[in-house]
């Protein structure tokens, strides 16, 4: 195959090998990268887009297979990700990922975010930082940056005469001339905004040139990972500037190990029912309603985020679970959690994670019920009358007589309904017995017989019976008619 963008080779010549035509084409494929004869500037742009189709695609098949299995186990889940997502999106990263911007990059993590935030149904504004430090799972630029930085030692490993070594050595002469669109500055510029320097690559735990070090590539290929994982969590979470959501979320709740790594939370480890799960994921990653995060959207200056529940200070996750007096009887019932005067971190790190989601279920149903009471308005002859019986209203605009109904709010209701379940099949109706079957046949059977020989005895009513419908089962004896 000849691939060449010339008028006088895709019309003229030909090519001839081995006593056979060799195909001249204006495009072809390598490693995921389609090139074309079409006019204008080569990016890589429409690779990412392509890549970004087959990881959607992947997960869209992991996401109905656990769906159709009722499966929601964390670690399992991100470990199916890892073997059948990940490997579709970054398969051969290390041509097209260092010519990537910001924005795409940020389409390119999301298939992952979307994944695990389902896990606990958290809104698409948590930072993306925040959603994989729950499953403690690297960001998909590690990956690639790990793929490109074994390319690179491979290529330089090689024979000095082999093509491959020759094609770097190449770039690497096109970079020193300043041409930008050049793989090796692409990857230079790349490298350097993950804090990466070209001359002195990762793996740093180890002196490859040391003679008493002998590391297979499979050794050094887990400890290049391990670097550049230890890296963007530095960079990530040792920061002194960051946002409010990122260091409270890294003073409250994110547990890093001495060693540099992130600590799974322990609701990520246990199994409990997705309900449970959800109401600490929700908490943990700020995916609540709260006046926290209410006033946030409201523009609200923090300092009047003002509990109204006991509208006696801000109501953030701290005082939402340790101090807010409307749920100190709930608290009372829970004393292994509350032993000692426990800290927000100490109380959401506790062994009992079942535990622990039971109660946040009880303290937002709680708080849900004071908030949102619903009064049934009944009211005769109106067409509006189911709509009222569902209009909510606030416990101050109602009379001191007024008699607010227990049962369940229509918010209630919809918050069951969404924790239930999901079944792989629809409805099933119900089949019918044989003696059922049999009895609807006999009344029908007794109709007809009354149809003819009312028709024989009176012809007015032969004409009557047949302007009248149908008996009820007729449409089910006879479904033809």
């Amino acid at each position: 195959m000849i691939f060449h963008t010339s008028p006088m080779v895709r019309n003229g010549a030909g090519f001839r090998a081995g006593g056979g035509q060799i195909e001249v084409v204006t495009s072809y494929v390598y490693l995921g990268v389609t090139f074309t004869s079409l006019p204008g500037p080569f990016s890589m742009r429409q690779v990412a887009t392509d890549r970004l189709t087959r990881g959607y695609a992947a997960l869209a098949m992991l996401e109905r297979r656990c769906h159709q299995a009722h499966f929601q186990e964390p670690r399992t889940k991100g470990w199916l990700f890892d073997t059948l997502v990940r490997p579709a999106m970054m398969y051969a990263a290390t041509v097209w990922a260092p010519g990537l911007t910001v924005t795409q990059w940020s389409a390119i993590e999301r298939p992952q975010v979307r994944m695990i935030s389902r896990l606990f149904r958290g809104k698409q504004s948590v930072p993306h930082d925040i959603i994989r430090a729950e499953l403690a799972a690297p960001p998909m630029a590690v990956e690639a940056l790990f793929q490109t930085i074994c390319f690179i030692q491979r290529i330089r490993d090689l024979p000095t005469d082999r093509l491959t070594h020759r094609a770097l050595e190449a770039s690497i002469q096109i970079s020193e001339l300043g041409y930008e669109r050049a793989w090796y500055t692409q990857v230079r510029v790349w490298f350097d905004s993950h804090g990466l320097d070209m001359d002195r690559l990762p793996p740093f735990q180890y002196d490859p040139d040391s003679p008493h070090i002998h590391l297979s590539r499979r050794e050094r290929n887990v400890v290049l990972r391990q670097d550049l994982w230890q890296l963007y969590i530095s960079q990530t979470w040792h920061t002194p500037h960051m946002g409010s959501r990122l260091s409270h979320y890294r003073d409250q709740f994110i547990d890093i190990l001495a060693d540099g790594f992130i600590q799974r939370p322990r609701y990520m480890d246990t199994h409990m029912p997705h309900s449970l799960r959800v109401a600490i994921g929700q908490l943990r990653v700020s995916s609540h309603r709260l006046e926290i995060e209410t006033g946030r959207a409201a523009d609200i200056p923090r300092e009047e985020r003002i509990c109204r529940v006991c509208t006696v200070e801000m109501e953030d996750e701290e005082h939402f679970v340790c101090r807010c007096s409307a749920y100190d009887g709930i608290r009372g019932r829970y004393e292994t959690l509350f032993a000692g005067q426990p800290t927000l971190r100490e109380i959401m790190d506790s062994r009992d994670q079942r535990q622990l989601g039971r109660f946040l279920l009880e303290i937002q149903s709680h708080r849900d019920s004071l908030l949102q009471p619903t009064v049934a308005l009944h009211t005769g002859g109106r067409q509006s009358q189911l709509t009222d019986f569902f209009i909510p209203r606030r416990a101050a605009a109602l009379p001191p007589s007024a008699h607010i109904p227990s049962g369940v709010t229509l918010q209630q209701a919809q918050i069951s309904r969404a924790r239930r379940r999901p079944r792989d099949i629809g409805y099933r109706a119900p089949r019918l017995h044989r003696h059922q079957i049999a009895e609807i046949q006999a009344c029908d059977h007794r109709a007809m017989e009354e149809r003819r020989s009312q028709m024989m005895a009176d012809p007015v009513a032969a004409i009557r019976v047949a302007l009248t419908p149908p008996p009820p089962m007729y449409h089910i004896l006879h479904p033809t008619h």
